[in-house]
C-alpha cells in the first residue's frame, strides 16, 4: 500500500517529465509512420524541431493531463499525515528514489555532453586551421570528415571535394544548432527511447537533405563511390555532422 501511495505521489510531482514524454509520443509518432518518407526535408526539419519545443514549452501552460491522479496524492498524503506525523526514513527513500534516479541520469547525460563539447573544443584549438569565406577548414588527421558549427575538419589537405562540399551544406543550414538541440533534449529526457530516435531522425533528415543537394551537382557515381570510401570511419562524436551515409530519397 505504502508503494502504490508514493507511487500515486510520485507521478503527481513529475508532471513536466510526463507531460513532455507524452508530447513526443504523440508527434513523433506520426512523423515515423506518416512524413519521415517524405521529401519536403525543411518541413520535416520544422517538424522535428517543432516537436522538441513543444514538448518542453507545453507541460508548462498548466494543462492537468492527470487531474485525478493528483485529488488521489493529495487524499493519499492528508491520510499518511492523519495516521502519523512523521515519515519513516524507508518511505522517504521511496518517495525521493524515483527523483533521485532521473536527475542522476540527467547529470550524467549533461556531463557527458559537456565532456563531447570540450573534446571538440580541444581537438579545433590544436588543429590546423585555414580559413575561408563562410566557414573554416580544420586539419585533424585521426578524425573522420564532419562539421561543427562553421568549422570542417577533414584529415588531410589532399581529402575530395565532394566530402567538403558536402559539409558546405550543414554549414550553411546550421546543421550543428539543431543537433545541440537535439541532445539536449536527448538529456532532458534521458530515459524516453523517442528522445533518441527524434534525435537520430533529426540528424538523418540533415544527411538526405545534403544528399539531395549534392545529388543535383554531382552523379551517383560520383558520389557513391567518395562515400564508399568514407562510411567505416569509425571516430564519432555526437555533437558534430558526419559523413557517413549516401541517403538518397525518392519522391513517391
Amino acid at each position: 500500500m505504502l508503494l502504490i501511495q508514493t507511487l500515486v505521489t510520485y507521478i503527481s510531482e513529475l508532471h513536466y517529465i510526463l507531460k513532455a514524454s507524452l508530447v513526443v509520443c504523440c508527434l513523433y509518432m506520426p512523423y515515423y509512420f506518416l512524413f519521415s518518407k517524405d521529401v519536403t526535408f525543411t518541413a520535416n526539419r520544422i517538424y522535428l524541431l517543432g516537436t522538441i519545443a513543444l514538448a518542453v514549452f507545453v507541460p508548462l501552460m498548466g494543462i492537468d493531463i492527470f487531474p485525478i491522479l493528483v485529488t488521489v496524492s493529495s487524499a493519499t498524503t492528508n491520510c499518511m499525515h492523519c495516521g502519523q506525523d512523521d515519515v519513516s526514513a524507508q518511505s522517504y527513500f521511496i518517495q525521493n528514489g524515483f527523483f533521485i534516479f532521473y536527475l542522476a541520469g540527467l547529470t550524467w547525460m549533461v556531463l557527458k555532453l559537456m565532456f563531447r563539447l570540450y573534446g571538440m573544443y580541444n581537438i579545433l584549438k590544436k588543429a590546423n586551421k585555414t580559413f575561408h569565406k563562410g566557414y573554416t577548414l580544420a586539419i585533424v588527421p585521426y578524425f573522420p570528415v564532419s562539421s561543427f558549427l562553421n568549422t570542417i575538419l577533414i584529415p588531410s589537405n589532399n581529402t575530395e571535394n565532394i566530402l567538403i562540399e558536402h559539409e558546405k551544406i550543414h554549414i550553411h543550414q546550421k546543421h550543428s544548432i539543431d543537433i545541440f538541440i537535439a541532445e539536449l533534449f536527448k538529456c532532458l529526457l534521458w530515459f524516453h527511447p523517442l528522445a533518441y530516435a527524434l534525435r537520430y531522425s533529426i540528424a538523418l533528415n540533415h544527411e538526405y537533405e545534403c544528399d539531395a543537394k549534392m545529388s543535383a551537382i554531382y552523379t551517383y557515381e560520383q558520389y557513391g563511390y567518395i562515400l564508399l570510401q568514407h562510411a567505416q570511419s569509425k571516430n564519432q562524436n555526437a555533437v558534430i555532422n558526419q559523413f557517413y551515409s549516401f541517403t538518397k530519397k525518392e519522391s513517391p
